[in-house]
């Protein structure tokens, strides 16, 4: 898996800190904790997510939940929304947990450090202009 040691010495060349984690299905989990989409309930945190038995490469930016359970049809309802404008990520709620994902091949050799980070910053920007609208839901 020639990309997670592409990704894995880009973002400690780049002072940016991941957990790592092995799954027991050997899925290899990279964790941040974002302050900048962390809302009253302590969300913000982004995984790029690595499967050895998968093609794809996921990311998976979670910034908001929807505690009131007569909110999330409105929530449903912006989702929908979203992702009928949003050229690349995908905005899913489950058990309350709004999140941003973004999914990719990989590409093995092509693909750089740099190319995973570029694509976990596109959907990390495509959350902070979405929390807003989100947050005005959560708190309305």
């Amino acid at each position: 898996m020639q990309n997670v040691a592409a990704f894995e010495s880009f973002f400690k060349d780049s002072d940016i800190y991941f957990d790592k984690n092995v799954m027991d299905d050997g899925v290899i989990m990279f964790s941040l904790r974002d302050q900048t989409l962390t809302d009253t309930d302590g969300h913000g945190s982004i995984f790029v997510l690595f499967d050895p038995q998968d093609a794809y490469i996921d990311i998976h930016v979670y910034f908001a939940k929807i505690s009131n359970p007569l909110k999330r049809e409105a929530a449903y309802e912006l989702l929908n929304e979203l992702n009928a404008s949003d050229r690349y990520t995908e905005f899913k709620m489950e058990d309350g947990n709004i999140s941003a994902n973004y999914s990719f091949p990989d590409l093995q050799a092509s693909l750089t450090g740099r190319d995973i980070m570029d694509m976990v910053f596109l959907t990390f920007k495509s959350a902070t202009t979405v929390y807003p609208k989100i947050m005005k839901l959560v708190w309305g």
